[in-house]
Order: C-alpha cells, then sequence, then structure tokens
C-alpha cells in the first residue's frame, strides 16, 4: 500500500503504471501522456488533476471519498464520488470512460463563460451510465452574465443512460435543464 501525502506530477509523453493500492491525501497532476493505477485507488483527501490530451487510468476503478477531480482530459475507469469534480482548466471537458456514481455528498461545479461547449462552458461526458445525487454549482465565467441571453441553452452533462437527480441546485441564474 502506498500513501500519497505530497504531490507528484506525471509531464512526459508515454506511460508509467503503478502496480499497488494506492490512498491519495496530496496532489497528482497528470499534464501529458498516460497515468495507470492497476490495483485500488483511493481518494481520502486531495486532488486529482488531468490535463487536456492526457489520461488517468484506473484499471480497479476510482473511489472518490473526499477531495477533488478537475480537469479537461480523460478518466479511464468507472467512478464513484463523495467528493467534488471541476470539469475544466478553468473551462473545458473532462472524459470520464466508465460509469460515473454521484453520491449524496458529491459536488459537480459547473462554469458557464459562453456558447461553446467544452471550450467555453464546462461538460462532462460519460462513455457509461451517470447516477446522479449530490449538488450541483452553476456559475458563470469570463463576464458571461452580461451577454448571456435566455435563448441559450447548454449541455453540461452527457451520459449513456442517466438516473436520480442533483439535490441541490445552486446557481445565480434561472434555468431548468440540468441534464
Amino acid at each position: 500500500m502506498v500513501t500519497n501525502n505530497g504531490t507528484y506530477t506525471r509531464n512526459a509523453a508515454g506511460s508509467t503504471q503503478i502496480q499497488t493500492a494506492f490512498d491519495n491525501n496530496g496532489s497528482i497532476n497528470v499534464d501529458q501522456g498516460t497515468l495507470r493505477f492497476t490495483s485500488t485507488f483511493n481518494q481520502i483527501g486531495g486532488a486529482l488533476k488531468v490535463s487536456s490530451g492526457s489520461t488517468l487510468r484506473f484499471d480497479n476503478g476510482l473511489s472518490l471519498g473526499a477531495g477533488s477531480l478537475a480537469g479537461s482530459g480523460t478518466v479511464v475507469g468507472n467512478v464513484s464520488t463523495s467528493a467534488t469534480i471541476n470539469p475544466g482548466n478553468p473551462l473545458g471537458e473532462l472524459s470520464i470512460t466508465g460509469d460515473l456514481t454521484f453520491n449524496s455528498t458529491s459536488i459537480l461545479n459547473i462554469g458557464l463563460g459562453g456558447t461553446t461547449q467544452g471550450t467555453n462552458y464546462d461538460f462532462l461526458d460519460i462513455s457509461g451510465a451517470g447516477m446522479l445525487e449530490g449538488v450541483i454549482n452553476l456559475s458563470f465565467a469570463n463576464g458571461f452574465e452580461s451577454t448571456v441571453t435566455s435563448g441559450d441553452t447548454f449541455t453540461i452533462l452527457n451520459a449513456s443512460a442517466l438516473s436520480g437527480a442533483f439535490f441541490q441546485r445552486h446557481q445565480r441564474f434561472a434555468t431548468n435543464d440540468y441534464g
């Protein structure tokens, strides 16, 4: 068992494998290439960040018990979260290749800074099923609140199947479309 309480940054092309059980309470940043965990991985605190074009892979799934997952890259594996997910860096698209289960204490933060999905506003793309629960926070970025119109629509989350609902919605504007 390895417990990370510091910072690990992967910033080279190619792939690195970690083949032992892993608990993360620090920071893991994947700026380039792929970081693959072949055994169990538990996020007990701290932060995971995956940059655009980079991949975090979890062969036995990712359990986000606390802390955060952020970025505009790809996470491969089924994810269960009680933590905070922040697509983008600061705005962008985070892809989950697998199922994503939001638990009651989870938070999804979505920023709207324009009308181009994955570039000007956050987008969470789930290849598998999405099970919704917890809180969604919607906020404006880049001064967009002064130009958004009532005719603008935003698809902020996509999944092969959706169930459940976010039980709390915090936003600074009126909307009834959360999917």
